[in-house]
């Protein structure tokens, strides 16, 4: 006779027994524990004079900005500024990031880097009405959407794993950083 193993069975075996959804359950809970690093309470500052500031670091190995972009060994400092207005933040990060040549294809880990300033206003002044973002009431305001697009912006769109990669071969597809052929090959500019 045939035995034919129902799939969630198999994967429930295949993982340990941990099931699918405990696995999805967990990922997402650590994925909402690295946003979580992204919130801050700034209502202390709120009460504070013009030109207080603090400065915090955050750091996190790995940090999922959505289902298909990855950052490794993540660090960032973010300064907050009391100013009329509301809080200026600025705030410097950088990440590892898995890319793609666009000359050999071969995959590789590029750095990418970007600091940015976010002014979040005080809801009930008028010279703040055309502002993007607002300070919550409750205080705590959230990086985590801004450090998406800021790192988002940063992905090359011709990434090259190195400045004297060759490419490949247009005639035999051969990768002339790792073997060579006999066919003609045109400098590489850009």
């Amino acid at each position: 006779p045939i035995i034919l193993l129902h799939p969630r069975r198999f994967l429930r075996r295949w993982y340990n027994g941990d099931s699918i959804d405990k696995m999805k359950s967990r990922r997402e809970s650590e994925m909402q524990r690295n946003k979580d690093l992204f919130r801050i309470n700034v209502g202390f500052l709120l009460n504070q004079p013009v030109g207080t500031f603090r400065e915090f670091d955050i750091q996190t190995q790995e940090l999922d900005i959505d289902d298909d972009f990855h950052l490794d060994n993540f660090v960032g400092t973010v300064r907050l500024n009391r100013v009329q207005q509301g809080i200026l933040v600025n705030m410097k990060c950088a990440g590892d990031t898995a890319l793609d040549c666009v000359r050999c294809l071969t995959p590789f880990i590029g750095r990418l880097s970007t600091e940015f300033d976010e002014l979040f206003a005080l809801p009930n002044l008028r010279q703040n009405a055309d502002a993007e973002n607002f300070l919550p009431e409750n205080g705590n305001i959230d990086l985590f959407p801004l450090v998406d697009e800021y790192m988002t912006m940063e992905i090359p769109i011709k990434p090259i794993c190195s400045e004297d990669c060759k490419g490949l071969c247009q005639e035999c597809g051969a990768n002339l950083n790792i073997e060579s052929c006999e066919h003609h090959h045109p400098v590489l500019e850009e």
